[in-house]
């Protein structure tokens, strides 16, 4: 039984759908506190998804309790913050079971950063892969002409030269 790391009130499963289609069970504070994402399943979650269940706009943080425990190992959570994301919030999160505890607010905003980064690497890698394939269709059809080139003169010889 997961209890909510902030409240202690038992974790309310939640079924969610995520991005490959797949069912996913997520575990909410029934008194709105947060939500507990397993092991990479926040980052499998679909944003629209996330947006249902973390329907709240301001994040919440209940001042008593700035250290944690992990709701599954009941292990002192671990803080973290990835430059790379730009946010106004540590991630808590658990250095056993790399699970998430996100609170009010935080899950959507995380989501959000996130679905925004995959986005810009995908365009970031459209534009640098596209001159790369281009040159590979080129040197292909270079290769190609360079065979029949091949072709014509061993024919050739094969006609004039016996062997």
């Amino acid at each position: 039984m997961k209890k909510c790391p902030r409240c202690s009130n038992e974790l309310k499963e939640i079924k969610i759908k995520g991005i490959y289609g797949q069912e996913i069970s997520v575990d909410m504070c029934p008194l709105g506190c947060g939500i507990w994402f397993d092991k990479d399943e926040i980052f499998k979650s679909k944003l629209e998804e996330v947006e249902k269940i973390d329907t709240f706009n301001e994040i919440f943080i209940i001042p008593q309790k700035e250290n944690i425990n992990c709701p599954v190992c009941n292990i002192k959570m671990a803080k973290y913050r990835n430059p790379s994301y730009k946010i106004d919030f540590d991630l808590d999160y658990c250095q056993k079971c790399y699970g998430f505890w996100f609170d009010r607010g935080e899950a959507i905003k995380f989501k959000n950063l996130y679905q925004e980064k995959i986005k810009k690497l995908k365009e970031e890698t459209k534009i640098t892969l596209k001159p790369s394939v281009e040159n590979f269709e080129k040197i292909a059809l270079e290769e190609e002409e360079a065979d029949n080139y091949l072709k014509i003169i061993y024919s050739l010889l094969r006609f004039f030269l016996p062997f």
